[in-house]
């Protein structure tokens, strides 16, 4: 199965997912990781699905699934990791304060 570049951007575009604000990963690898992502889950880009508040035939919404997917491409082993964990203070502060 595959799915064409512009598809991909505009369903990372409608996640609210920029590359640029998170500096994370390059354009390439995230759209790798969506590709992977999409087929992994049996996801087809249609016109008109809403996917940070619809859901999937087996009722679990496409946002869940991503943050789902998201979390185990995490590897907390990974130097990495913590290389990258200040562009992310904020989030971490947020959460370290919510818990």
């Amino acid at each position: 199965m595959t799915y064409p570049r512009k598809s991909i951007e505009a369903f990372l575009e409608q996640l609210a997912f920029d590359t640029d604000f998170y500096d994370v990963l390059t354009t390439s690898e995230l759209l790798e990781f969506t590709k992977e992502f999409l087929s992994n889950y049996n996801i087809e880009i249609t016109e008109g699905c809403d996917y940070r508040n619809d859901q999937n035939k087996d009722g679990n919404y496409y946002c869940d699934l991503a943050s789902e997917y998201a979390d185990r491409q995490v590897d907390v082993y990974f130097g990495s990791l913590w290389e990258k964990a200040p562009k992310f203070q904020w989030w971490i502060d947020d959460a370290l304060n919510e818990f």
